[in-house]
């Protein structure tokens, strides 16, 4: 591609919202718009949606593209819908234009439109149904391995992980449609009753991991805000602190405090402490997945999204060897008066945030 046609694609893109990358006729990154993203693809693999959907994913060349289609672009953290353009030169090819829409903008656009209700309905329907396979089947392996029926047992255990997969990765998408759409239920109440009701529940659930919990609670605090929103951000937290420790005796402490005019949650735990090249992706959409040993990574990228609503922190600090607090900084409330937990019911129904977050942390300590 001569470099004039490169600057003038650059003048244009450049300004442009949508991640954009130029392309020569081999497919080598000559430029783009997110150099963050983009530098992040290896061995950079396209899609078609017919092929992708019938679940082979073949990876096909884009050199005798002829003209413009939409793709998946395979990165190395994500799969993106892309829209590819080829380019040519005296009729003969001479590079591609990608546009991609991350899975987050994706959401956020679905959302503005009529579709997005059918969506959160089918979503709905879909979690319910995963609940009652996954931890049915869950209840099953148990019965069966009670009177020896093994080989029928580990097929139940095989269909409670795959449907808890499938569980969790909805879960997290209902989500990021609630953050796109600004679906949220404010209410001003105790956020100390809220903190030590999810460890009381929390607690008889990660008892068969081995896991030990110890908590330092201040009483009177209070915050506004979607508690439904933040208890997922709090039991991603603690689920992470289980997942990412790989000490035998692990130990996770949870304290809340008011720091000024600020409900400090932190989250404390045992284990060998975040690298810098890890840190760098924990806010990246799906690129912990692989370490949590799951198809999703999406918990600090929701976490995220809470702070950005909420006027909210989070901030970590780390010691090899030695562990790492992760610590949520929330807005109190100046109210006074003593109010209640607003969902403490919810916290031990069937089903609920805490057995699908919590049974990730089961997933990841098997073998």
């Amino acid at each position: 591609m001569k470099s004039s046609k490169l600057e003038t694609l650059k003048n244009v893109y450049s300004r442009s919202d949508t991640k954009t990358a130029v392309f020569n006729e081999n497919i080598k990154l000559l430029w783009s718009n997110d150099t963050d993203f983009f530098s992040e693809i290896e061995n950079i693999s396209f899609y078609t949606p017919e092929i992708y959907k019938i679940g082979i994913a073949g990876s096909i060349g884009i050199k005798d593209l002829e003209h413009e289609t939409e793709m998946l672009m395979h990165t190395k953290l994500q799969v993106c819908p892309v829209r590819v353009i080829p380019l040519f030169e005296n009729n003969l090819p001479d590079g591609f234009i990608v546009e991609c829409v991350d899975v987050l903008t994706a959401i956020s656009k679905l959302n503005s439109s009529y579709s997005a209700v059918g969506l959160t309905k089918y979503l709905s329907l879909v979690r319910e149904i995963a609940s009652a396979v996954a931890f049915s089947s869950e209840s099953l392996k148990n019965d069966l391995e009670r009177i020896d029926q093994y080989d029928l047992a580990n097929k139940a255990d095989l269909m409670s992980n795959s449907s808890y997969k499938a569980l969790s990765s909805v879960a997290n998408l209902e989500e990021l449609i609630n953050y796109s759409s600004k679906s949220f239920n404010i209410q001003t109440a105790s956020l100390s009753e809220f903190v030590e009701n999810i460890v009381h529940a929390v607690i008889p659930k990660v008892i068969q991991s081995y896991v030990k919990i110890r908590c330092d609670i201040e009483e009177g605090i209070t915050a506004t805000l979607d508690f439904d929103r933040l208890l997922r951000v709090i039991l991603n937290l603690i689920s992470n602190a289980i997942i990412y420790n790989i000490s035998e005796q692990k130990e996770i402490y949870i304290r809340l405090s008011l720091i000024g005019e600020n409900a400090a949650l932190s989250i404390t735990d045992n284990g060998v402490g975040i690298d810098s090249d890890t840190a760098k992706l924990l806010f990246v959409p799906f690129a912990m997945s692989d370490m949590a040993k799951s198809n999703e990574g999406l918990g600090l990228t929701i976490a995220k999204l809470f702070c950005d609503e909420f006027s909210s922190s989070l901030t970590y600090t780390t010691k090899k060897n030695e562990g790492t607090t992760v610590t949520l900084s929330i807005p109190a409330s100046k109210i006074t008066l003593k109010l209640k937990s607003p969902i403490s019911g919810y916290l031990f129904e069937r089903y609920s945030p805490v057995d699908i977050y919590l049974y990730k942390t089961k997933l990841s300590l098997k073998p």
